[in-house]
């Protein structure tokens, strides 16, 4: 007897099928990609970093204007990567290099009128807030929570730069109708921001933590199914992260439904609400120099 076609494999092809109809998708800038492949390589030296953020002397540019914003709140500029590196840390810029990148990557002009700055004001503040929690809760893979932060909603650009018709029905039932963005989504295109999100980090080789995030982060803990990472807590992290960063009013991204803090789940997290006074001060200062960024 056939076995009966699961949800998952037919979201999958249903994925498939939509994403087939666009013909140059964007790829992951081939400098986060040599910066990410760096960073993995144990052998490799903070030199070694520098002299691949130094080959692109745009994003070289921009991440000093990071680096040297009064979130990091430096008393002397900070003129070269190599400092940047000694002063900040190697995963710290790391991760900053990785953002700036991809937000550099999607420059387009939206039919919808998507916000892509509030957008992305969001996106790096959920980046920043998963990896502060990863830090609090222990969690070892902390650089991943901040990657996976970053790109959860990816699959809305996506949506918003390929198929701006559908995606302006999602958003009109998402602002009149009082829809969620999940549940307009599956009624107008048959997939969700998730699933394209999914789609194109496998495309991007992103690592499978950031796979399963991207994926399950509109997911309750039942619905996490069909991968190896579906139930790590990195997926925890990022939906308390986006949840509290709605919450808190850091960014847009789409969804006009504004959650209470999550304060449960930090329960299961182990963690208590002694975290968010200090969290909300970091992210705050994060947010309101984020114009470095772009």
């Amino acid at each position: 007897m056939a076995k009966p076609v699961t949800t998952t494999v037919m979201s999958h092809k249903a994925v498939e099928t939509l994403m087939s109809t666009v013909r140059e998708l964007p790829t992951l800038p081939s400098i986060a990609a040599r910066v990410s492949a760096v960073a993995r390589d144990p052998d490799s030296t903070p030199r070694d970093m520098a002299a691949v953020i130094c080959q692109d002397q745009s994003l070289t540019a921009n991440l000093l204007r990071v680096v040297n914003s009064a979130y990091f709140g430096f008393l002397r500029r900070i003129s070269n990567v190599a400092e940047a590196i000694n002063l900040l840390g190697y995963n710290e810029v790391v991760n900053m290099t990785f953002a700036v990148a991809v937000v550099r990557e999607f420059e387009y002009a939206s039919a919808n009128g998507f916000d892509r700055r509030a957008f992305w004001t969001h996106s790096i503040a959920v980046a920043t807030t998963s990896q502060v929690v990863a830090d609090r809760a222990r969690y070892a893979q902390s650089d991943a929570a901040f990657t996976a932060g970053l790109l959860h909603d990816i699959g809305k650009l996506i949506l918003d730069q390929f198929f701006p018709e559908p995606f302006g029905e999602v958003m009109h039932r998402i602002r009149h109708d009082g829809m969620t963005s999940r549940a307009a989504e599956e009624a107008v295109l048959g997939v969700t921001h998730a699933e394209i999100g999914e789609w194109i980090a496998r495309s991007w080789l992103l690592p499978e933590l950031a796979i399963a995030t991207i994926r399950h982060h509109h997911h309750s803990r039942e619905e996490r199914l069909g991968l190896p990472n579906s139930n790590d807590p990195i997926v925890d992290l990022v939906q308390f992260a986006d949840l509290y960063c709605r919450a808190q009013g850091f960014g847009h991204s789409g969804d006009p439904q504004i959650p209470d803090v999550p304060l449960e789940m930090l329960q299961e997290l182990r963690l208590s609400a002694e975290i968010l006074p200090p969290l909300e001060k970091r992210v705050t200062a994060l947010v309101h120099d984020i114009q470095a960024f772009f």
